[in-house]
């Protein structure tokens, strides 16, 4: 339906997504694993905007992982956008810094993790 093609993530709009991320000087975002873990692949300065009800805190908790590190800013959705501009400005301000963090985050993830896994589930 024409509902459904608006809404569905094709691989060329994942790919559009991936290069307008790649390009970008700061992303503003929710704090999902899959941003977690994009975040921290493309090292990208960021301000996290944590879902308030998310499961366990856990947006809340990956935000703050970020945040600790000196690679993202946290935002809640409640305060005024007056206060987000100044967030935002602030961030571009600082964008070499949040970007140098990310040396500190070098052992947080892991290179070739799909193949450690699956010679893992082989054995």
């Amino acid at each position: 339906s024409h509902l459904s093609s608006r809404f569905y993530l094709t691989r060329t709009k994942l790919y559009f997504l991936y290069i307008l991320i790649q390009h970008a000087d700061l992303i503003l975002c929710r704090a999902g694993a899959n941003t977690f873990f994009e975040l921290i692949a493309m090292k990208k300065p960021a301000i996290i905007v944590p879902l308030p009800y998310s499961a366990r805190d856990e947006q809340e908790d990956q935000a703050q992982i970020l945040a600790d590190y000196g690679v993202a800013e946290i935002f809640d959705q409640a305060q005024l956008s007056s206060v987000l501009y100044d967030r935002i400005m602030a961030v571009l301000r600082s964008l070499s810094t949040h970007e140098k963090s990310y040396e500190k985050l070098a052992g947080y993830t892991k290179r070739d993790a799909a193949k450690d896994i699956w010679e893992h589930v082989k054995s």
